[in-house]
């Protein structure tokens, strides 16, 4: 997935490729717990997303350089386009 998909979103949906994403895996998520018979009415799951840190020039010797972000992940948001809007990009 890459900007060519985010730029055709409508313009509410001002979201990043990583906002996308995650409303995709969240939706996933959704998906597999209501067929594992779940409740999924309200829930909201908290997931930590890793980052990398490393520079895009920098050399990949030398270890990863990674940090996190703690996201809640609208679970029982039964839109598609609500669990987008549920994280606007920047939050």
């Amino acid at each position: 997935m890459c900007h060519r998909y985010t730029s055709q979103l409508p313009p509410q949906y001002s979201g990043t490729v990583n906002d996308v994403l995650l409303a995709a895996v969240t939706g996933g998520l959704r998906e597999w717990l209501v067929a594992r018979g779940d409740p999924v009415e309200g829930l909201i799951l908290r997931a930590f997303i890793p980052v990398s840190q490393r520079a895009r020039s920098s050399n990949r010797d030398g270890g990863n350089r990674l940090s996190g972000y703690l996201c809640e992940l609208p679970v029982g948001e039964p839109v598609p386009g609500k669990r987008l809007l549920t994280h606007p990009a920047g939050d």
